[in-house]
């Protein structure tokens, strides 16, 4: 299949032509990555923007994706840019994300509400739910030093992505935050980032 593509696309040059031409490959792959997909598109794009400028469209190899197989112990992906890492336990590499982009802050009685992400480098196990990630909204009591955990999600992925294994959505009550956890590091930094503090 990857000769057919490479003679297809060097004879042709028309750009909607070669769109075409990724579509079916991407037919006849079937299971190809997504990464690979979007390497593919590229070339194509790199070929169309060649062509167009009046150089050779032969110069240029097309290879076809590899099948799907991710390694289990392929790293996580690298967190979207909204999430930021607040700490990473060097005993068990796991991470701990907030969204300090989008803190709903309340000044009037110094509360805050904070997306954040725990995720863990090896599979968790809690009763029959197995899981690499918890996605939790929470509200922090910047004055009182409390939270309550208003809803949190296991997800299947890294990065809370995936399908979701379990969630529930009926708030906490509130409780205290100890010196030296991992919630007093989220209430000191979503504190300090909204001007609560």
């Amino acid at each position: 299949m990857k000769n057919y593509l490479l003679i297809l696309l060097t004879f042709f040059s028309n750009s909607s032509f070669l769109l075409s031409i990724a579509l079916a490959g991407v037919l006849m792959i079937g299971c190809a990555a997504q990464e690979e997909v979007v390497k593919l598109n590229q070339q194509i794009d790199d070929i169309s923007a060649q062509s167009q400028g009046g150089n050779d469209s032969s110069k240029f190899q097309l290879e076809a994706p590899a099948t799907a197989t991710a390694p289990a112990t392929a790293a996580p992906p690298p967190p979207p840019p909204e999430w930021t890492l607040i700490y990473e336990s060097s005993d068990s590499k796991s991470k701990y994300y907030a969204n300090i982009l989008k803190i709903n802050a309340n000044k009037k009685f110094s509360k805050l509400r904070l997306w954040t992400i725990e995720d863990f480098k090896l599979l968790q196990e809690v009763a029959s739910y197995k899981y690499l990630s918890v996605k939790s909204f929470t509200e922090f009591d910047c004055k009182n030093s409390k939270l309550r955990i208003m809803g949190y999600s296991l997800y299947e992925d890294n990065m809370a992505k995936g399908k979701i294994i379990f969630s529930k959505g009926t708030p906490f009550e509130w409780q205290k935050i100890n010196k030296d956890t991992m919630n007093e590091k989220y209430l000191d930094i979503a504190c300090r980032e909204s001007g609560l503090s």
